[in-house]
C-alpha cells in the first residue's frame, strides 16, 4: 500500500504533476508566446523547506541529493501520475498512488505533492527565453488544476465573507427574505428579482462598516488600497445581484457605478487588477521561505494535462482578471457553519446582509 502521505485529490495530484512535467520537457510553454522557454531551474516546497532542481541538458539535479538523474525519470513519473488522475476512481476525492511510484518519486527527490494550504507560491522558475542569453526568474507560480472541478483561485473562509446594507421597497425586501429562509435552488433567482425593485445595496453595516468580518482581512486588503474592501464589495454584489459570472464583468459593472466618484474606468480597471494580482498569490498569506514575492501567474494543468502558463500581466488586469468567475460556496451550509444569518431585517424596509464568495478560476481550452 501506498504511504498515506502520498494520496490526495486531483489539485494536489496536479502540482507535481506539473513539476514533474515541466523537468521531463525541460521547457515552459507561456500563453500567447509564439515558442517555448527553456527551463533552468525549478524550485518547489518539500518537507525541509525549498529544493531546488537545476536542469542541464538531459539531466536533473535536485539539491536534496545532489547527484544527476535522466530527464527520462521525471518524465516517466510524469506519465504514471497522469494515469494515476486519468483512472482514479469517479466521486473518489483523495486517491493514493501504488507504492513502486511514491518509491520512484522519493528517488527523484520529492517528498510531498503539493505546496500546503499556508504557501501560496507553488512553483518558483528560471527560464531562458528564445533567443536570449540571460535567464529570467518566475517566482509564484500558482499551479491550477482542471483535470477534476474547475480550480479556485481564492477560496472562501471564516472572515472573508461580506457585510452589506440594504434599503429597499417592504415587499421586495419581505419576499427576498422569504426566500432565504426557504433556501435551496431558489436564493439566486430571488436575488436576481429583488435587484429589479432597485434597491440600494450598500457594502458595510453599523457593526462592520469596513465590510470583512475579520480586521485582519480589512488591513489585508486596505493595505493594497485603501478602497479595496468597498470596492470587492460592490464586485460582489454585481455577481449576486446582477449576473456579472465573469470578474471582468463585475469590475466594468463597479466602474460604470463609479462608486468612488469621478474616476475614470481605467483607474478602476488598475485598482481591480492590483487586487486580483493578490489573490492568486495569496493575499495577507506566507510565501515559502528563499522564493520571495511573486512574480509568475498562473500554471494551468488543463483538462488534458498539458501544461501552459498564464503570466500576470501589468496592464487592467490582463489575462487574469478575464480568466476568473466569481462563485458561491454552499452558502445554506456554509453560513449555517459559522452561525449566521444571510438576510436580518432591521425595519421593514431595511436589511443587514451576509455574503460568502470566492473566485474560480475559469478553464479554457
Amino acid at each position: 500500500m501506498a504511504d498515506k502521505a502520498w494520496s490526495g485529490n486531483v489539485g494536489e495530484w496536479g502540482e507535481l504533476y506539473a513539476a514533474c512535467a515541466l523537468l521531463g520537457a525541460g521547457q515552459l510553454s507561456i500563453a500567447e508566446r509564439p515558442k517555448p522557454y527553456q527551463l533552468l531551474d525549478l524550485q518547489r516546497p518539500e518537507k525541509q523547506g525549498s529544493a531546488s532542481y537545476i536542469v542541464d541538458g538531459g539531466s536533473v539535479t535536485p539539491s536534496s541529493i545532489g547527484t544527476k538523474i535522466p530527464r527520462s525519470q521525471y518524465a516517466d513519473a510524469a506519465m504514471q501520475i497522469r494515469a494515476a488522475i486519468q483512472n482514479r476512481t469517479t466521486g473518489n476525492r483523495a486517491f493514493a498512488i501504488p507504492s513502486h511510484l511514491q518509491a520512484q518519486l522519493e528517488r527523484l527527490g520529492f517528498t510531498k505533492i503539493s505546496a500546503g494550504s499556508t504557501v501560496n507560491s507553488d512553483l518558483h522558475l528560471e527560464i531562458l527565453s528564445p533567443n536570449e542569453l540571460e535567464r529570467i526568474s518566475l517566482k509564484g507560480y500558482s499551479i491550477k488544476t482542471e483535470a477534476g472541478a474547475a480550480p479556485t483561485l481564492y477560496n472562501m473562509s471564516t472572515g472573508r465573507h461580506l457585510h452589506f446594507s440594504i434599503t429597499a421597497e417592504a415587499a421586495a425586501l419581505e419576499k427576498l427574505n422569504q426566500a432565504f429562509i426557504k433556501g435551496g435552488r431558489g436564493r439566486k433567482k430571488a436575488m436576481s428579482e429583488f435587484a429589479k425593485s432597485q434597491p440600494l445595496i450598500t457594502p458595510g453595516t453599523p457593526d462592520f462598516p469596513q465590510c470583512f468580518t475579520s480586521e485582519k482581512m480589512v488591513s489585508d486588503f486596505r493595505s493594497l488600497d485603501g478602497d479595496a474592501p468597498m470596492l470587492m464589495a460592490h464586485a460582489v454584489i454585481q455577481y449576486y445581484f446582477y449576473q456579472a459570472g465573469r470578474c471582468s464583468t463585475a469590475v466594468q459593472a463597479v466602474a460604470n457605478l463609479d462608486p468612488l466618484g469621478n474616476l475614470e474606468a481605467m483607474a478602476y480597471q488598475r485598482k481591480f487588477a492590483q487586487i486580483w494580482r493578490e489573490l492568486y498569490r495569496g493575499i495577507g498569506g506566507k510565501h515559502y521561505a528563499g522564493i520571495g514575492a511573486a512574480q509568475g501567474g498562473i500554471l494551468r494543468v488543463k483538462s488534458d494535462l498539458s501544461l501552459q502558463a498564464v503570466p500576470i500581466e501589468n496592464d487592467g488586469g490582463g489575462n487574469l482578471l478575464s480568466s476568473t468567475n466569481f462563485d458561491a460556496p454552499d452558502f445554506g451550509r456554509w453560513l449555517t457553519d459559522q452561525g449566521l444569518k444571510a438576510l436580518t431585517l432591521t425595519s421593514p424596509s431595511s436589511a443587514t446582509l451576509v455574503l460568502p464568495w470566492q473566485v474560480r478560476w475559469a478553464s479554457k481550452s
